[in-house]
């Protein structure tokens, strides 16, 4: 589904990983919430076929490049929208780099997700990349992502000062590749070692570029970023229109289905049977409709109170963790900050149950926590009933739908027709069952 007018957006994000039911959760909700034309996440941490999984769950195209750095680091994947045209022109373990035809715009223009090398003697790599990536094309052109270097000192605190040798040559790079900064709205700092004071250090080593071309094609464009508590980075949004962000609690409301997550907590039973025996009428033939209702509405009642609205929940609680890391992290800070991660984890395991239950899988791997697992068993069951090929009454393989159709029709013909049987051959088979005299 296309993206209402006037909600043309980027977004760009260092997950640090989709191996855990977090940080696929959060790039889910990041994405079903905004509907962005374009996703670039980087550090993904695994092959590009999980990759693949979250290009299902969002029901976006994709492109995904294996992690290959030390101890499974590294890796990054673009999604795009199916109203988008994406043409992929190279790829490497540290960007993405695409031609892109939006419905909204009639030229194309070039968007690059860039993943600048984490080791300061690699610095000069990132820097050379950029300017080969540079010289391949003069299309409006957007490079953005998690650059792991600053342009200014005040883009960081704490800790030593940058290097002046470090920031001036990421300056320089921009310059050959006529690239500048594209600003920001929100918290300054993107990133944060998430110690607690004075050891805290935080820098904007995330950042949208943009050439002339693209910010004369795009000159509404607004950039934002969006804390996640999932992970160490903030996501940078680029709002191709301006500010135009949607409201996180504007949801249509939905009929009343029993979610499985609920029974994991111990109180869920009793709220059934309470509510189920709270109804007495004798000799009436509604007392289970009217025991159903009351259930419902008491189901309805606890779980608002209980449990609330996942997502909701879940953005309260990131929204807790953003504020902690916005100050000097004291050790209450530090041990705040945990705890509210473990009720963000516990948060995931309540969506990752509800996926369980819409897959209809009667099992759980032990310690396997993946909520993608559960959409691609949601999925699957869609083709389970497929018939690919089918062999016939001879044993021959039969692949095409018509023969396919003929072979199921001659099976039951054959089953349900009479071959004429001799009297001799009845008797036979009568000798086979056992004579029995059931009283009516």
């Amino acid at each position: 589904m296309a993206a209402p007018p006037g909600t043309m957006k980027l977004l760009s994000w260092n997950c640090q990983g989709l191996g855990s039911p977090w940080t696929v959760g959060t790039s889910k909700e990041l994405i079903q919430l905004q509907n962005p034309a374009l996703v670039f996440l980087s550090e993904t941490k695994c092959k590009a076929r999980r990759c693949a999984r979250v290009k299902e769950l969002v029901n976006y195209y994709g492109v995904g490049v294996d992690s290959v750095g030390k101890g499974g680091g590294g890796g990054s994947i673009l999604l795009w929208r199916k109203d988008v045209e994406v043409w992929l022109q190279s790829f490497s373990s540290h960007h993405i780099d695409a031609t892109v035809k939006s419905v909204d715009c009639k030229d194309r223009w070039r968007f690059t997700g860039f993943y600048g090398y984490p080791e300061v003697h690699n610095r000069k790599l990132s820097w050379g990349l950029l300017r080969q990536l540079a010289r391949q094309s003069t299309r409006p052109w957007i490079c953005t992502r998690d650059f792991n270097e600053i342009l200014e000192q005040h883009e960081k605190q704490g800790n030593i000062p940058r290097a002046q040798w470090q920031m001036q040559d990421f300056r320089e790079s921009l310059i050959d590749c006529d690239l500048y900064d594209l600003g920001f709205q929100g918290h300054m700092f993107t990133w944060c070692n998430k110690c607690k004071a004075p050891y805290t250090v935080r820098a904007r080593l995330d950042r949208a570029l943009g050439n002339h071309g693209w910010s004369v094609l795009f000159s509404q464009a607004v950039v934002f970023h969006d804390h996640v508590a999932s992970s160490d980075h903030s996501a940078v949004w680029i709002g191709l229109d301006g500010d135009d962000r949607t409201d996180i609690n504007s949801r249509q409301r939905k009929r009343f289905r029993f979610e499985a997550a609920c029974t994991a907590s111990p109180d869920c039973l009793d709220v059934i049977r309470s509510a189920w025996e709270s109804i007495w009428e004798p000799g009436s033939h509604f007392t289970v409709i009217s025991k159903i209702r009351a259930t419902r509405l008491q189901l309805l009642r606890w779980n608002k109170a209980s449990f609330g609205n996942i997502r909701r929940m879940t953005k309260e609680l990131n929204d807790k963790v953003c504020q902690l890391q916005n100050k000097d992290i004291t050790s209450k800070d530090k041990a705040d900050i945990e705890g509210l991660r473990d009720a963000i984890d516990s948060l995931a395991r309540k969506e990752e149950i509800m996926w369980k239950q819409r897959a209809k899988a009667l099992w759980l791997k032990a310690g396997d926590r993946n909520t993608s697992f559960f959409h691609a068993e949601a999925t699957e069951r869609r083709h389970q009933n497929e018939i690919k090929r089918i062999n016939d009454e001879l044993g021959n393989e039969v692949n095409h739908k018509e023969g396919i159709q003929m072979v199921v029709l001659n099976y039951f013909r054959s089953i349900f027709a009479s071959t004429n049987p001799t009297p001799e051959a009845v008797d036979e088979v009568l000798r086979c069952v056992e004579h029995r005299v059931t009283m009516l």
